[in-house]
């Protein structure tokens, strides 16, 4: 959940929470890509491979990322471009990121699957649409 701001942060969180579905915080796209980069090993010779999620070898497992796209330091889409990279380098397994935005204008949408990610949720988000998203990576 990265940078939806205080009252969707609390919001998807307890949704997810109640899933029984652990969930991460960062405030801005630096923190998330911080977050990732530390959390997951990158040795390849510890049998790593790219898209692949080496569970003994990481210290955490993200099936997927919420994603604001207006937040400070480093928006959204700067952010998702920055985590694609490091996820065709190998240096991340591929995790599904969905855009989180109150603009929701097709060109918007257009930049947020052309910077990499799965898919977009416009603001306010609702229980159904995050809901249906979570179905796709985690048992209902």
């Amino acid at each position: 959940m990265e940078g939806l701001g205080p009252f969707n942060i609390l919001s998807l969180e307890m949704i997810i929470l109640k899933r029984g579905i652990k969930c991460n915080r960062a405030f801005n796209g630096r923190q998330a890509i911080e977050f990732l980069i530390k959390n997951y090993n990158k040795e390849k010779k510890l049998g790593y491979t790219a898209g692949e999620p080496n569970h003994s070898a990481s210290l955490i497992d993200v099936r997927m990322i919420f994603m604001d796209l207006m937040m400070p330091v480093m928006n959204g889409i700067e952010c998702t471009t920055a985590l694609t990279k490091l996820m065709q380098d190998g240096i991340l397994p591929i995790i599904p990121i969905y855009g989180c935005s109150a603009n929701d204008s097709s060109k918007y949408i257009k930049e947020c699957m052309a910077a990499g990610m799965s898919g977009f949720v416009a603001k306010p988000l609702t229980l159904n649409k995050v809901n249906e998203i979570l179905n796709l990576y985690f048992l209902k």
